[in-house]
């Protein structure tokens, strides 16, 4: 799915703790930690083609500012009406920091995604710029003979957040996702 621990730079996580992508990455490695927890327990429990899955999240706290308190709440949902859709897990980064994160996530998400596989939930990778090295995969012919479908929108072109109907992302981006120090030389080195 990713890169291997075995992959990554010494040192492990790279970058100013406490910027906004490292909280980030913390952030995701708390959802895979949570996913991986509820599958020591079975992730969830089955009844019938039913999952359940215990979520927590944060929601700020009515009248503070820049407070949260932490709502758990057990969700359920038809697995073969499910999917997981996994967006540019790639090899490599040209961020190390970036690559670190990754190596530390992919082990507990490749966990989860062989349980939820193994449940009946379709399971969707999406790399981009990577494309070339997919062209024979038989798993790449067969989306690309799947029925069509209209998107809601040209999904041929890049959409920037639309903040009138999305809140804003849980990070700052504008570096490009690297808070190393000093700031990688950015490119494309991934491949797969």
């Amino acid at each position: 799915m990713c890169c291997s621990a075995g992959d990554l730079p010494p040192g492990g996580l790279s970058g100013r703790p406490g910027s906004p992508a490292w909280r980030f990455a913390a952030a995701l490695l708390g959802l895979a930690v949570v996913c991986s927890s509820c599958l020591a327990s079975g992730f969830g429990q089955e009844t019938g083609q039913l999952l359940e899955l215990h979520t927590r999240f944060r929601q700020p706290i009515a009248g503070a500012t820049n407070r949260f308190e932490v709502v758990e709440k057990a969700v359920q949902w038809d697995a073969k009406k499910t999917a997981i859709i996994i967006c540019d897990m790639w090899d490599k980064h040209w961020c190390q920091g970036a690559t670190a994160r990754v190596g530390e996530m992919a082990p507990r998400m490749n966990q989860v995604i062989a349980e939820a596989r193994k449940r009946g939930v379709f399971i969707i990778h999406s790399p981009s710029d990577t494309m070339k090295f997919y062209a024979d995969w038989p798993q790449r012919r067969r989306a690309q003979e799947a029925p069509k479908a209209k998107p809601p929108s040209d999904l041929s072109k890049w959409h920037a957040l639309n903040r009138a109907k999305e809140p804003p992302l849980p990070i700052d981006d504008s570096d490009g996702g690297c808070d190393d120090w000093p700031k990688c030389k950015e490119g494309g080195p991934w491949t797969h």
